[in-house]
């Protein structure tokens, strides 16, 4: 790990950066144990999402703060229930200030057909109550691209987006490509044109339905 990661790593251990506000963090089993709860919902829609794996991560450093190594490992895992939530209770594993070693615990998700979560810290010795995350649907674009006025072999069409991309020269240019994106919200669709010499550059806004496949056509 480079000088920064230990630095970020650090930080989190011994920063004051909370997931959510205080008033959802408070003492548990008297120091001995830890808990967090949650709930994991859809982004636009706000539907629970059942059948998600939470994944409850222990981080630990050795050695000097700066040169010690670190590593995350998986200390347990939970799936949603109907309504979207989940809950753990675990023994916390305690700082040695003589040895040098800290902890850490961390809640990310994980779906099928959704982008994964950032992680969320869950505090040790704490009740981590509403540690609630929200997830991106996948969505996709299937845009049809065809050069229907061509000009000569050094036509040239660039399309881009967030999730996708291409690049095509000549005058017989007729394919599609798919572009993954965030379902519930709009994603930009763009894309630059050459012909004679004279550069054109087109976009468009498109909303993604949430599991879906939206079908665009670029004929230039």
């Amino acid at each position: 790990m480079n000088y920064l990661g230990k630095v970020l790593f650090v930080l989190l251990f011994l920063s004051c950066e909370k997931d959510n506000d205080d008033s959802n963090i408070i003492p548990y089993a008297n120091g001995t144990k830890s808990k967090v709860d949650g709930q994991v919902i859809e982004y636009g829609s706000n539907k629970p999402i059942p059948g998600a794996k939470v994944i409850l991560q222990e981080g630990y450093i050795s050695g000097s703060v700066l040169s010690g190594n670190s590593v995350w490992t998986a200390k347990d895992t939970f799936i949603t229930d109907s309504d979207g939530k989940y809950q753990f209770e675990f023994f916390h594993k305690v700082d040695d200030s003589n040895r040098k070693e800290l902890y850490a615990y961390e809640v990310y998700i994980e779906k099928d057909q959704y982008f994964p979560s950032l992680e969320k810290r869950a505090h040790k010795g704490m009740w981590t109550k509403n540690l609630n995350f929200v997830l991106d649907p996948y969505a996709w674009i299937k845009v049809h691209i065809k050069n229907v006025n061509p000009f000569d072999d050094r036509d040239l069409i660039s399309t881009n987006s967030d999730g996708g991309g291409g690049e095509y020269y000549g005058k017989s240019v007729d394919v599609e490509e798919i572009h993954i994106g965030s379902g519930n919200q709009k994603a930009k669709l763009s894309w630059w044109i050459t012909k004679n010499r004279i550069k054109e550059y087109k976009y468009d806004s498109l909303y993604l339905s949430a599991h879906d496949t939206l079908p665009y056509e670029i004929n230039y």
